[in-house]
């Protein structure tokens, strides 16, 4: 098992942080937008040029134009790379969290169809339940 390297005592400059270029990314992807809209639980990317979204009607398909297999892989890459991961054919689905603390997944070929990237991000749920509660 490796160990995380220390960056607490990094210092920042000109305003960058460890996680700036994956905020970039999932801005340029669309999927902050999509994460930060009221009633959305899940932000999906199965593909290069569509987004799915999961809020109060239920998973709705979007067309996103600007989302390139390129970007795709860039965001999935920085992703990996901020959770100390390595996103490769040996090692091709890892478990991620984002800067805003929402978790996802990363899948890539061979665990998902050649050509495409599989990325699925959910927000926390803010509703807390007591064991009596999942009983009923």
């Amino acid at each position: 098992m490796t160990q995380e390297p220390d960056h607490s005592q990094v210092p920042e400059e000109q305003g960058l942080t460890e996680d700036t270029l994956v905020l970039d990314f999932l801005d340029q992807a669309g999927v902050t937008e999509r994460l930060n809209r009221p009633g959305t639980q899940d932000v999906a990317i199965n593909r290069p040029f569509e987004i799915w979204v999961d809020g109060p009607d239920g998973w709705v398909r979007e067309d996103a134009p600007w989302l390139t297999y390129s970007l795709c892989w860039r965001l999935a890459n920085a992703l990996c790379a901020l959770n100390y991961r390595v996103l490769a054919p040996h090692s091709p689905i890892h478990t991620v969290k984002l800067p805003g603390g929402e978790r996802g997944q990363i899948v890539m070929a061979p665990a998902c169809e050649e050509g495409t990237l599989s990325m699925t991000f959910r927000k926390p749920s803010l509703l807390r339940f007591t064991h009596k509660d999942y009983v009923n």
